[in-house]
């Protein structure tokens, strides 16, 4: 496994994207799934070639395309455009994310945001990183003191703070920023201190999920269940000092 050909993949892709951002697209709804622009596609059909272009047998799991060559050990899972809403608005918080799982094992996490160019990458025990520099969780031991990011997918505004109002008392500060794989990125490299998400399909989790745990990140779902990182699950992912402290509130 090349993990300069994946993170050029990804540098290419985001560069796609950028090129784009802030201009006039064509914006259509997927109902409660969100929206969907050109950009997602024309991101996707380059990945996916890239991918089949040096490894035409690894199966891939895309946003929009679903399951190309299942069956193989490897599997790719990728989001061409996460934060697909921030992008449609010009708000520069959004990603090309890629993994790649192993008989059930993600090896490789890559998650780029070309507006800042932060590349987060991580490969299954070898740390993370934020473009060349190694990066880890806070060190926050005071929940009162910490910052916590919120997400969902298709669940309610409404349902999502009744599920967290009694964290949302109990920290400094609550974020709302949109792009699941960017969120875990945050929780990794210490600028936030956790994220609670009620339900994250597997491409907007699979990168960030390993990134954030190579980084020293703990995490599991609402039910207390491990992440998988080609299954649709919700999210409670902080620094381990906070960890169970934040699981008592849910």
């Amino acid at each position: 496994m090349d993990i300069n050909y994946s993170i050029e993949i990804a540098r290419q892709a985001g560069k796609i994207l950028k090129k784009s951002f802030g201009k006039n697209l064509t914006v259509s709804s997927k109902g409660k799934k969100g929206l969907l622009t050109e950009l997602d596609l024309k991101s996707e059909k380059f990945i996916i070639s890239k991918i089949l272009e040096k490894y035409p047998n690894h199966s891939i799991i895309s946003e929009e395309k679903g399951l190309v060559n299942g069956g193989n050990d490897f599997k790719w899972i990728i989001d061409p455009l996460d934060g697909t809403t921030n992008f449609a608005f010009n708000l520069p918080y959004f990603s090309v994310s890629m993994a790649l799982v192993y008989k059930k094992q993600t090896i490789l996490g890559i998650t780029y945001n070309p507006i800042t160019d932060e590349l987060f990458f991580a490969e299954k025990n070898k740390g993370a990183y934020l473009n060349s520099r190694r990066i880890s969780v806070s060190k926050k031991r005071e929940l009162i003191d910490s910052v916590i990011i919120l997400n969902k997918s298709y669940e309610s505004f409404a349902e999502l703070f009744k599920k967290t109002s009694r964290l949302s008392d109990c920290v400094l500060t609550i974020r709302i920023f949109g792009a699941t794989s960017l969120d875990l990125c945050q929780v990794a490299l210490g600028r936030v201190d956790g994220l609670i998400n009620l339900e994250a399909e597997s491409w907007d989790h699979a990168a960030g999920a390993l990134i954030a745990k190579e980084a020293g990140a703990s995490m599991l779902d609402l039910k207390g269940r491990k992440i998988v990182a080609d299954k649709k699950q919700s999210l409670v992912v902080s620094n381990p000092n906070i960890f169970s402290e934040i699981r008592s509130y849910l």
